[in-house]
């Protein structure tokens, strides 16, 4: 299956960021969305995206990883090569960090938040849901709107 994280953070204004002011901001991350791909397109039980970030004045700072659960309640990063933020990383000289430098970045950040306790807990919600015959919000809810604006 094609990523469709590249599709979504293009949607959001690119914010420029120091390595610094990157992990500062990062302390203040928080989940923005979690998205579960259909059934069908899907090789395990579950599989999708999330977006954590953080507001920074005029334009919101995130970061978008796909997610795979490898056995229930059992999630993983899905391709630490494929994450992707609308942060453009600058070194202590001004100039851009190497696209290497910024996925290590990136990953590093993954890693420091609690994502896969809120990806796990979702899919509980979701089967819980299933088994009682709640149906599931459509998929153009607002919720999965404020994804694609940068909420």
């Amino acid at each position: 299956m094609k990523s469709r994280l590249p599709t979504l953070m293009g949607l959001w204004q690119p914010v420029t960021a120091t390595l610094d002011d990157w992990t500062r901001a990062v302390r203040r991350f928080e989940p923005l969305g979690i998205t579960h791909w259909p059934q069908a397109e899907c090789r395990t039980e579950g599989q999708g995206q999330v977006v954590w970030g953080v507001p920074r004045g005029t334009a919101s700072i995130g970061l978008c990883w796909e997610w795979c659960e490898v056995q229930p309640g059992v999630v993983v990063l899905s391709n630490p090569m494929g994450v992707c933020s609308n942060a453009r990383l600058l070194g202590p000289d001004g100039e851009a960090v190497a696209h290497g430098r910024q996925l290590l970045a990136w990953n590093d950040a993954i890693h420091s938040l609690g994502w896969q306790t809120a990806v796990a807990r979702d899919l509980a919600r979701r089967r819980a849901r299933r088994s009682t015959g709640v149906r599931m919000p459509p998929r153009d809810s607002p919720g999965r709107a404020a994804l694609a604006h940068g909420a």
